[in-house]
C-alpha cells in the first residue's frame, strides 16, 4: 500500500524517478507499526502538500513513539491549519468541535448553516485537513477514522490551538439548531398541495427541498439540548420555538418518520428546564401528551397534525390554547376538559395479552401474549419496534 501511494504521488506531482528512497519508504514502514490508518493517515499528510518531499522529511525526522497516532494528528492538523490567523482558528475550532459532536455525519453546507457561518466558510477549512478528513464540496464530512473524533474529544492538552470545551461546543450547537429552527420553520413547509393527503400519497415528499441543515436540526435539538449545561439564552430560544412553532416542527417530525424523536427531545427539554420554567414546563408536559396521543396521526400525516390532532386536544390543552385560534377554520367538536388516562392502544398481538413490563429506563415496554410471541414497544411513541418475536410454543404468560 505505501509503494503505490507514493508511486501515485511521486506521478501526480511529477518527482524524481528514484524519490523517495528505499532507505525512507523502509523508515515509514517502521513508523506505522503495520497500523493501515496510520499509513494512510500519513501518505495523504505527504500528498497534500505543497511541496511533497519536503513534508515526507518533516515526517520521518519527527520523533514518534510507536504507533502513535495521535501525535500524527498533531502534527497533520499543526502543518496544514492556518492557526496564526484569530478567524481562522476560531473557525476552525467550532468545526472541528461540530465533526466530533453531530449526531449524525453532515456535509460542509450543513455545518455552515447550524453554526451561522458565511456560505463556504466550512468548505475553506476543510480544505486544509485533506489528510485527516475525507470530503468533497456539498457531501458529507466524514473523518478517515473513528480514532481522529477521539482524539478531538479526548485531546488533553489545552496548549493546542483547536482545543474546546465540550460543554462550550455543545451549548453552540444546540443554540445553532434553535436558531435554525426559529429560522426557518413556516407553516406548510412541504407545500401539501391537498390537506387530506397522507404522506405517503405525495411522490418524493420527504426528498422536498428544506433549508439546509432543518432536518438535522429538527430531529437532533433535543439530542444536543441534553448535552449541554443551563443558559438563560437558550430557554429564551427554547420558549419562542415552542410556543409558537410547536405544530411547524411536527411536520418534519411527521414527513420525516421521527415521532419517537419527537418525544424524547420533549423529555431531554423538560429535564434541562429541572423546575425553573413553570410555565414552559406545562406546556411541555402537555406537548408530550399531544405527541404521545396523536403520534399515529402524526406519523401518517402532516396536515393532519392540524385538522384532526389538534381540534381533538381537551380545553384546558395548552397546545390547544396557543395554537387553535390561528386556524379558525378548523371544524370545532365536543372535547373533554383535560387528557384522559388512556393515551393510545397498543395494536399488533392476535391474541390476548397476558403480561406487560417496562425496562428500567421506561423507554421500552414489553409485552407477551397469547399468540406465543413478545413485542417490544417504544413507550414514547408506542410504536413496535420490529416484528413479534416468536419461538415459544405456548402462551406468554411473564415478562419481566
Amino acid at each position: 500500500y505505501i509503494y503505490s501511494r507514493l508511486e501515485t504521488i511521486r506521478q501526480k506531482h511529477v518527482l524524481a524517478s528514484l524519490w523517495p528512497s528505499e532507505e525512507k519508504i523502509a523508515h515509514l514502514v517502521s513508523l506505522s507499526g503495520n497500523l493501515f490508518i496510520w499509513a494512510a493517515t500519513a501518505l495523504k499528510f505527504v500528498e497534500a502538500a505543497f511541496d511533497p518531499p519536503k513534508r515526507l522529511d518533516t515526517l520521518l525526522e519527527t520523533p514518534f513513539k510507536e504507533n502513535n497516532l495521535y501525535q500524527l494528528y498533531t502534527l497533520a492538523l499543526e502543518s496544514n491549519g492556518k492557526w496564526n490567523e484569530p478567524e481562522f482558528e476560531d473557525s476552525a475550532t467550532l468545526i472541528l468541535a461540530t465533526i466530533a459532536l453531530s449526531k449524525l455525519p453532515l456535509t460542509d453546507n450543513m455545518i455552515d448553516s447550524i453554526l451561522g457561518f458565511a456560505d463556504g466558510s466550512t468548505a475553506k477549512v476543510l480544505k486544509c485537513f485533506g489528510a485527516v478528513i475525507q470530503w468533497t464540496p456539498g457531501q458529507i464530512v466524514q473523518t478517515l477514522h473513528a480514532s481522529f473524533r477521539e482524539f478531538l474529544l479526548h485531546s488533553a492538552s489545552k496548549k493546542n490551538p483547536w482545543f474546546f470545551e465540550i460543554a462550550e461546543a455543545n451549548k453552540t450547537l444546540t443554540l445553532g439548531c434553535l436558531t435554525l429552527l426559529q429560522k426557518c420553520l413556516r407553516f406548510n413547509i412541504y407545500n401539501f398541495p391537498d390537506s387530506h393527503l397522507l404522506n405517503l400519497e405525495v411522490p418524493r415528499l420527504a426528498e422536498s427541498p428544506l433549508p439546509v441543515g432543518l432536518i438535522y436540526a429538527s430531529r437532533f435539538w433535543g439530542s444536543h439540548l441534553a448535552d449541554t449545561e443551563y443558559d438563560d439564552k437558550i430557554v429564551e430560544l427554547l420558549r419562542d420555538f415552542l410556543m409558537n412553532q410547536f405544530l411547524f416542527w411536527l411536520e418534519i417530525v411527521s414527513v420525516q418518520q421521527v415521532v419517537s424523536f419527537a418525544g424524547k427531545a420533549l423529555q431531554f427539554a423538560q429535564k434541562y428546564l429541572n423546575g425553573k420554567h413553570q410555565e414552559l414546563e406545562l406546556f411541555l408536559q402537555d406537548a408530550q401528551k399531544f405527541v404521545s396521543v396523536f403520534s399515529p396521526v402524526i406519523s401518517q400525516s402532516a396536515p393532519h397534525i392540524y385538522i384532526s390532532a389538534l381540534p381533538l386536544t381537551p380545553k384546558d390543552s395548552l397546545v390547544r390554547k396557543y395554537f387553535l385560534s390561528l386556524f379558525p377554520q378548523l371544524l370545532h367538536y365536543t372535547v373533554p376538559n383535560s387528557w384522559g388516562k388512556l393515551e393510545k392502544v397498543l395494536w399488533g398481538h392476535t391474541g390476548w395479552v397476558n403480561c406487560v413490563a417496562f425496562s428500567p429506563d421506561g423507554h421500552w415496554i414489553v409485552s407477551g401474549s397469547k399468540d406465543k410471541t413478545l413485542q417490544i414497544w417504544e413507550a414514547s411513541s408506542g410504536f413496535p419496534i420490529g416484528a413479534p418475536l416468536q419461538g415459544h410454543h405456548s402462551t406468554v404468560n411473564c415478562a419481566v
